[in-house]
């Protein structure tokens, strides 16, 4: 594709190898989607087949391993390259159609395969921390760890029934903290320093080819309020997390569970009021292919009034056909201050 000298084309490997070559003539459109917590990433391929040849002797094995790249020219400024690393995915779901005959890859996030997700485990963990607990988990699975967040003590954790990946994805919602894995890494990031991040990227309206601006005054709330049992006294006693910034109107959510300590009782409160509070103000945007885009990330729209201000990126789609070439799309939330 070729608009004002910008060029887009789409680099694979499969299995190792690099296919980019011989799949160029086939491919119609080509989509990835990066999620900062919560959900695997995603990855599609769409491939003409007039000839028979991909659900022939070229038909893909299913959960075999895809690596692919957008590799960028002339972008935002003549004489730039630029990458894209869209990341490792398995194929997970192959669909051929027709007439016309087409071959749909459809890959998932390399990790959604491996014991980490499907493999339930029940142990006790006793005078540990959240970063000792993911850094067991993460030499169990063979993979790197990567924890931006404050530290979390437990007197005891159960696992029971879970996999590894369940059981750490309820301890990081519980201390407000967003797990990811991707690239044979498990990363742990607290959202309130990533919503203090400086922006990536500044945006006007000039800049997108569309935009969504959403906020509502439902859901959301004031303060947060978690009972505790004082460890000195053995009394059952409440905490109430109301912060200087909080919305003006709103009520207090109340947490119905008791945790075992005020320091707990003030983690707790925090994240369940920035969990409940994040879905406020969110937006959508559209716009011309963009390498600097990443989900975790934070971007600045200006020029759009009330609704200018800083953003965090929770899902970014890079992706490409033949009509349209190559768009980014992204589904961002308010950043907060507490």
């Amino acid at each position: 594709m070729e608009k004002i000298g910008r060029r887009a084309r789409i680099q694979v490997e499969y299995e190792g190898t690099d296919i980019s070559r011989d799949l160029e003539p086939f491919v119609t459109s080509f989509s990835c989607r990066d999620n900062a917590s919560g959900q695997a990433d995603e990855l599609e391929l769409g491939l003409q087949d007039r000839d028979g040849l991909w659900h022939g002797g070229w038909f893909p094995d299913k959960g075999a391993e895809v690596t692919a790249r957008i590799l960028c020219e002339n972008y935002r400024k003549k004489g730039e390259r630029e990458t894209y690393p869209c990341g490792t995915y398995t194929i997970d779901e192959l669909e051929f159609s027709g007439p016309p005959r087409k071959l749909a890859l459809r890959c998932v996030s390399s990790s959604v395969r491996s014991s980490l997700r499907r493999e339930v485990k029940t142990r006790a963990w006793e005078n540990v921390t959240l970063q000792a607990i993911a850094g067991q988990i993460a030499e169990e699975q063979s993979r790197g760890l990567v924890y931006d967040a404050p530290d979390v003590a437990y007197k005891r954790r159960d696992q029971r029934k879970e996999s590894d990946l369940a059981f750490l994805s309820r301890l990081a919602e519980e201390s407000g903290l967003n797990l990811k894995v991707a690239e044979r890494r498990l990363i742990l990031f607290s959202g309130e320093s990533y919503d203090a991040k400086a922006p990536s990227v500044v945006y006007t309206p000039s800049d997108l080819s569309s935009w969504r601006f959403t906020t509502q005054a439902h859901d959301v709330f004031r303060a947060c309020k978690v009972s505790y049992q004082d460890p000195e006294d053995k009394e059952a006693k409440e905490y109430t997390y109301e912060p200087d910034n909080a919305p003006a109107s709103g009520q207090t959510l109340q947490v119905n569970e008791r945790v075992e300590s005020r320091a707990a009782a003030e983690r707790v409160a925090k994240a369940k009021l920035r969990q409940r509070n994040q879905s406020e103000t969110t937006a959508s945007l559209e716009r011309m292919g963009d390498p600097r885009l990443f989900a975790g990330n934070t971007l600045s729209l200006d020029g759009f009034g009330a609704f200018s201000g800083t953003y965090f990126i929770k899902a970014v789609s890079h992706s490409y056909d033949r009509s349209s070439g190559y768009t980014t799309s992204a589904d961002l939330r308010r950043t907060l201050e507490y």
